[in-house]
């Protein structure tokens, strides 16, 4: 009620003064104030929006039942993991579970489903420590894949992050050398342009050396390379027109760290037909 004092009353003289408003305005549009020019006009800008929304309303008709199918496809699936992942436990041959989730976790990695991962590692806590063949567990597999989903789920771990801050791979590399490689070509050739591939290299290279230990980020692996020597060798297979282009090279400037380029990578300057870089820090 205190609020309804607030406002005006709506009488019969309020309603009347509607009336005439609505009638000045009838006169106005339908006796020739504005010109047919401006009427036709406002008739045409409804039409259009007209149909728009009846384009926007067939649209959802026809999206909504695919996507409504999508969700409940993958509601499924993960259902039917759940119950096999159930079933798998209630065996009590557990020395062989190894064998049932090595291949699904690893796959699920590599193809960044990041909620198999989970909920594989949920049920079998040794799943995060299956490898494949090179001696590559889940989360260096995601690293070498560019899984940022799965790698992400390294941030939810409590007892074994610290793991991956040291671990290595049979060849001597840490976490960081495993950023260095370069990114499928299925995953980098989602990317147009050498520019903005070698900009999402940096980008996963400076994530994962935020992550490790600071004596991962100068340890060498069994080929005597240090993380960065060996993501500059790597950048460096990227097309670059031949590796000509001058842009691309100093978009690697921040792997430097006051080293020369020739110490870097043990490449003469003269082959990879660059610009010498203490001539342009001299700038």
């Amino acid at each position: 009620m205190a609020i309804a004092q607030n406002f005006p009353c709506t009488g019969p003289a309020t309603v009347e003064r509607l009336d005439i408003f609505c009638a000045t305005c009838k006169d106005y549009i339908v006796d020739g104030c504005i010109p047919c020019v401006y009427r036709l006009l406002i008739i045409t800008l409804y039409l259009v929006y007209l149909c728009l929304m009846l384009l926007l309303y067939i649209c959802r008709m026809i999206v909504t039942p695919f996507i409504k199918e999508t969700v409940q496809i993958h509601d499924n699936a993960m259902e039917l993991l759940e119950d096999v992942c159930r079933l798998t436990n209630r065996t009590k041959h557990s020395n062989s579970f190894h064998h049932y989730y090595t291949n699904p976790v690893l796959e699920a990695a590599k193809q960044n489903s990041y909620e198999v991962v989970q909920l594989i590692v949920y049920a079998f806590p040794n799943a995060i420590f299956s490898a494949n063949e090179d001696g590559h567990n889940v989360i260096q597999y995601a690293v070498i894949n560019r899984s940022e989903k799965v790698y992400n789920l390294l941030y939810q771990m409590s007892e074994h992050r610290n793991i991956y801050r040291t671990i290595k791979d049979s060849s001597g590399n840490n976490l960081l050398h495993l950023a260095a490689r370069l990114a499928p070509s299925n995953k980098l050739n989602l990317i147009s342009g050498a520019a903005l591939q070698i900009q999402r290299e940096l980008q996963w290279f400076t994530e994962v050396e935020g992550f490790v230990c600071p004596l991962s980020i100068i340890q060498k692996n069994s080929s005597g390379e240090t993380p960065k020597m060996y993501a500059f060798s790597n950048l460096l297979l990227l097309p670059v027109a031949a590796m000509k282009a001058v842009t691309a090279v100093y978009a690697l400037l921040d792997l430097l760290d006051g080293q020369s380029l020739e110490e870097l990578i043990n490449i003469p300057l003269s082959l990879l037909q660059v610009p010498n870089m203490e001539n342009r820090k001299t700038k």
